[in-house]
């Protein structure tokens, strides 16, 4: 996509840092040539519901790969591979909607999928959503936010991020560093895997349990947050974390998120054991009540944080 890298070359000049959006041109694996029977296979698959198989033909259609191009084609098929979450689709398609190519120009859009992807480990994704949360570009400006995403994409070897990290360095002060990095290394996004790698499971933190430590009991939770500036920190999106132990002796098994102030969220496979949740965005965050948990259990509870009142308290993160 070389006309989107173009359309976005003046994008660096924004604000008093300087980064500047790049493409993934490492994450189509197809051969230079498809023969009708690769095509054949892949749209037998795509048909079927295969997200890896519908990204493949949706470059196909993109590059006139063993039929004529076609782009509104190649986005549908982009698009549905997305929804099914492939990671590499919802960096490419949040990457379209960033340069308007095929569809019109989101930023919202834009960051809704580059933050899908990027909790999925796409280091393309992590770079583009920081700087997007850098400039507040389709999302309110949080140069923590910025310096997490960003970091995580270094992390994972993008070479673009580099020169990020050290005009992010020269704006941050040291807390906020410190408060990002404490959201990087307690579990904010699964671990960074190559792009071309199709994972369309959910994303797990660093501590997530094994397979075979997985279990049969659930947990649904609906939340409702009310003026709590320390636990939101001012942003529309809010993370909400699934703790194994007790407060002071625990480890993040998942992580969700609700958009705006109210949702509701669910944990599965949990093993027979203790959990709590933990919601919030920043160093202080509404911890609820430790529940037991047994074999098969399905349980359902209201939580409510508010600035007077509420029925869970808050507890800085670095204590849990």
């Amino acid at each position: 996509m070389k006309h989107i890298t173009t359309i976005l070359a003046g994008l660096c000049i924004l604000g008093v840092i300087s980064l500047s959006f790049a493409a993934d041109t490492t994450s189509n694996k197809l051969p230079a040539e498809i023969t009708p029977e690769q095509f054949a296979e892949f749209n037998q698959q795509a048909l079927q519901g295969d997200a890896k198989a519908q990204y493949n033909l949706g470059i196909c259609y993109e590059k006139g790969m063993g039929m004529p191009k076609d782009e509104a084609k190649a986005v549908e098929l982009c698009l549905k591979s997305a929804k099914n979450g492939l990671a590499e689709a919802q960096y490419m398609i949040g990457y379209r909607y960033l340069a308007g190519a095929g569809v019109a120009r989101d930023m919202a859009e834009a960051v809704k999928w580059f933050q899908k992807a990027a909790e999925q480990g796409n280091i393309y994704a992590q770079n583009n959503l920081g700087i997007c949360y850098a400039y507040g570009m389709g999302v309110k400006q949080d140069y923590i936010q910025a310096y997490r995403w960003v970091k995580l994409a270094e992390r994972g070897g993008n070479p673009n991020a580099k020169g990020g990290i050290v005009q992010l360095d020269k704006i941050l002060t040291d807390e906020q560093k410190r408060i990002a990095m404490k959201l990087i290394d307690s579990k904010t996004a699964s671990k960074p895997m190559s792009p071309a790698v199709t994972s369309v499971s959910a994303p797990r933190s660093s501590a997530v349990v094994s397979a075979k430590e997985r279990g049969t009991a659930s947990y649904t939770i609906n939340i409702t947050v009310e003026l709590n500036s320390n636990i939101t920190r001012g942003e529309n999106r809010l993370m909400v974390e699934l703790r194994q132990g007790a407060p002071g002796n625990s480890k993040v098994v998942d992580t969700k998120y609700i958009e705006g102030r109210t949702g509701v969220v669910s944990f599965s496979n949990m093993c027979a054991d203790s959990y709590f949740i933990a919601i919030g965005n920043g160093d202080t965050v509404a911890v609820g009540p430790v529940h037991k948990f047994s074999e098969n259990e399905n349980r359902r509870t209201k939580v409510r944080v508010s600035e007077s009142s509420g029925n869970i308290g808050t507890k800085n993160r670095s204590g849990l």
